[in-house]
C-alpha cells in the first residue's frame, strides 16, 4: 500500500467504523446517536476520494473499500436505523429496509463500473444514508405508512438513471460545494431541527429537474 494513500483508506476505514457504532447504537436504541454516527460516516466518505485524487493515490483497492464502507454505513446502517426507528411496528414493515440496502448495494455496484465522473446516475447512496439519519434527527412524526412509502421512493431513486450532480471530482468548486453544504446544514440544524431535511429534499428534486432542463433543450434543439 502506497504511503500516500494512508489517509484516503483511513477515512475509508472511519467511515466503516461509524457504520458499524450506528448500528450497535440503533438496536440499542439510541437512535440519534445512531443517526450522528451516519453522518459523520458520510463526512469521511465525502473527503475521501477526493483526496485520493488529490495526492494521486486513486486505486481499485480503494474504489471497492470504500464502496464496501458505504455499503455498511449507509444500506446497513441507514436502512436499520429506519426500520427500528420508524417501521418495526408496521406489518411487513421489515420488506422497506430490505429494498432500500437492496438498492444500496445495487447502486454502489453501478457507481463502481460507472465511467461518467461528471454526474451521478441515480441517487447517490450517501444522500439515501443522510435522508436517513436527518429524518431521524428532526424528530417529524410521520405514519408508518407514509415513512414506508417516503422510503421506497427514495430507495427506488438510487436505482434510476436520473443524473444527480456530483462533488466527487478533486476540484475547487467541489471542496467549495461541500464546505457550503455542511454550513448550510449546521445554520439550519442551530435555527430549527425540523429543517435539516431540506438539504436532501432540494438535492432529491435536483436530478429530475435536470433531466427537465434537459429535455427542454434536446427539444429546442
Amino acid at each position: 500500500m502506497k504511503i500516500q494513500s494512508l489517509i484516503p483508506n483511513g477515512l475509508s476505514t472511519l467511515n466503516l467504523i461509524f457504520g458499524f457504532l450506528s448500528i450497535i447504537s440503533s438496536i440499542k436504541g439510541n437512535f440519534e446517536t445512531a443517526a450522528l454516527f451516519i453522518i459523520v460516516g458520510a463526512l469521511a466518505d465525502a473527503f475521501d476520494g477526493k483526496i485520493a485524487r488529490k495526492v494521486n493515490a486513486v486505486s481499485e483497492m480503494g474504489k471497492e473499500f470504500d464502496s464496501l464502507a458505504d455499503l455498511v454505513t449507509f444500506g446497513v446502517a441507514g436502512s436499520l436505523l429506519v426500520y427500528l426507528y420508524a417501521l418495526a411496528g408496521m406489518e411487513f414493515g421489515i420488506f422497506i429496509p430490505i429494498l432500500t440496502l437492496v438498492c444500496v448495494a445495487l447502486r454502489l455496484a453501478r457507481f463502481n463500473v460507472s465511467s461518467a465522473p461528471e454526474y451521478f446516475e441515480g441517487l447517490p447512496s450517501p444522500a439515501f444514508g443522510f435522508f436517513a439519519a436527518t429524518f431521524v434527527l428532526s424528530g417529524i412524526a410521520l405514519s408508518t405508512r407514509i415513512t414506508a412509502l417516503l422510503f421506497a421512493v427514495v430507495g427506488i431513486a438510487m436505482v434510476l438513471t436520473v443524473k444527480y450532480p456530483t462533488f466527487k471530482t478533486s476540484s475547487k468548486k467541489a471542496w467549495i460545494g461541500i464546505i457550503v453544504f455542511l454550513v448550510i446544514c449546521v445554520g439550519l440544524a442551530l435555527y430549527d431541527m425540523r429543517l435539516v431535511l431540506l438539504p436532501f429534499v432540494i438535492y432529491f428534486i435536483a436530478g429530475p429537474l435536470m433531466m427537465l432542463k434537459q429535455g427542454r433543450k434536446g427539444s429546442i434543439n
